[in-house]
């Protein structure tokens, strides 16, 4: 199948502009930890009994402090959060409904 030359000319576009975006986000990135400060990741997963949430937190010093929540929903709905440093539990909570 040929494409006309305009997609091509916009595909490449894309790329370019896409490899640039990445390149700046990696500059920003590496600058940040250089000025000691510490990076925080979340993410969140929707299923079809609830929501889990992770959240990542690096200090400048190296400790890494993990947060995870999950809610499940419905009639007999709970909330469990779990905290941990440096990989070994400091917390855990369960809440019922």
């Amino acid at each position: 199948m040929k494409f006309p030359l305009t997609c091509n000319l916009l595909a490449a576009l894309v790329v370019m502009t896409s490899s640039a975006v990445m390149a700046g986000q990696r500059h920003y990135h590496n600058e940040y930890h250089q000025q000691g400060k510490g990076h925080v990741e979340v993410t969140k997963e929707v299923t079809r009994d609830g929501v889990i949430i992770h959240k990542t937190i690096t200090k400048p010093n190296g400790e890494t402090y993990t947060i995870d929540k999950e809610v499940g929903k419905g009639r007999h709905g709970y909330v469990d959060i779990e905290k941990k440093r440096n990989g070994r539990v400091i917390h855990r909570e369960h809440h019922q409904r």
